[in-house]
Formats: structure tokens, sequence, C-alpha cells
């Protein structure tokens, strides 16, 4: 009777063995530091495991056991320094994660609640992105724009002037009654040694360029001169009889 009540014990204890080994697969062991690197004695170690489980690290070193899953793992000395962390067993083994606890500042008087409740403004902080080539593109743009303007402007002016300026040579025509400049036309050919340019001759006398024209070629149907052409102008040659 004695050995079968000794068989069953044994019995049990294996059982025991087998349900605490299946129940804690993974070891999550390391060392508690404060902000210098130190180790901190006697801080408490948590996580919260079913159930939740909490160690006192003596000689700044804790040793804790479970089972696959996500776990937060905390410390904490004093209400002073403390630290939080996300843990994820996904095997068996051991799983160093050493502890680095910073004081709590939270309560700090040297910190004003201004400070500590401003929101971060990321456009505060961004330096403005300027694309330079796209300004020198839009200058060099007004600036050939400026220039056509003007040009143009310039050109309607002379264009202008050049049209009153007919017009009024065509009335001071009209007004001065000249009826014939054929002679001033030769003596204007014969001092230049018997050939001029038609448009010397029209910078000799004030008359039209249409005007001239005809009376050169009233002269050159009489046989007095001869028009040659060249290039874009004539020249005309007196005759000689």
């Amino acid at each position: 009777m004695g050995v079968k009540k000794s068989f069953l014990a044994s019995i049990m204890i294996l059982i025991f063995l087998f349900l605490s080994c299946s129940a804690y697969a993974a070891t999550i062991y390391g060392s508690v530091y404060d902000a210098e690197l130190n180790r901190v004695d006697n801080a408490v170690v948590s996580i919260d495991s079913r159930p939740a489980q909490t160690f006192v690290a003596k000689n700044g070193s804790y040793e804790l056991f479970v089972t696959k899953g996500d776990y937060v793992l905390r410390a904490e000395y004093s209400d002073e320094m403390s630290i939080e962390e996300n843990v994820s067993i996904e095997d068996d083994g051991r799983y160093s994660i050493d502890l680095i606890m910073m004081p709590d500042i939270s309560d700090s008087p040297f910190l004003e609640n201004d400070i500590l409740n401003e929101t971060f403004d990321e456009n505060r902080y961004q330096t403005p992105q300027f694309n330079y080539l796209l300004i020198i593109s839009i200058a060099a743009a007004f600036f050939i724009l400026i220039m056509i303007v003007i040009y143009l402007s310039v050109r309607l002016k002379k264009s202008r002037k050049d049209k009153e300026e007919e017009k009024v040579l065509e009335k001071k025509e009209k007004e001065e009654g000249v009826e014939d400049f054929r002679d001033d036309i030769i003596r204007i050919i014969r001092k230049s040694g018997g050939r001029a340019t038609q448009k010397d001759i029209r910078k000799e006398l004030p008359f039209s360029e249409a005007k001239i024209s005809l009376a050169i070629a009233e002269l050159e149907h009489k046989g007095i001169v001869e028009k040659i052409k060249k290039g874009r102008g004539n020249i005309i040659i007196l005759n000689k009889k």
C-alpha cells in the first residue's frame, strides 16, 4: 500500500513538472540600469503575463518565465525612475532584455507648463524650398517680353515718323507748286562724274521717292539718262550727246 502511494506521488510530480515546462516556454532575463548605466539594486520588474509576475532585481538582475505572446515589461524604482517596453515572445528559449530607467521629469519645477504642453509644429522648422531655376526662367521670359515690346514700339514710331515725313514732303511739293526738277537731277549726276545712284539723288532733292522715280523715268524716255538696276537700287548714268 505504501509503495502504491509513493508511485502515485511520483506520477503527480512528473505531471506537475510537465505542466510547468509547457506553461513557461521562454525565459526573459537581463539587468536594470539607471540613466548613467549603473545597475539599480532592488528595482521592481513586472510583466503582464497570466498570472502577472513581479520580480525584485537583486544586484540589478531579474528573470521571468513566460509563454509565447506579446507583453509589456516594466521596471520602476521609488517612483523616481521607470521604463516600459513592449516584448514579443515568438519561440521557446532565453531572451536577454536590459532595461534602462529614465528619471521622471514631468513634475520638475524647472519646466514651464507651456513648454511641456507645446504642440510641435513641423511647418515652423521647415526651411522654405525655392525652385531657383523656375525663378530664373520666369525672369528671363519677362525680360525677353519687355525687349520685344520696346522693339515693336520703336519700329512703330519710326514707321509713323516716316509716313508723316512723306506726307509733309508731298504737302510741301504741292504748296510750292514744283512742276519740273529734271534739270536738278541732271546737275546732280554731272556733279557726280556722269553717274549717281538714285538714292544719292534722293538725298539731294527735297522731293518724294515716287516723284524722283517719275522724273528719272521721263529723262530715260527722252534718252538723256540711262537707268541700270544694281542690287536693290538703281544707277543713273548721264548719256553723252
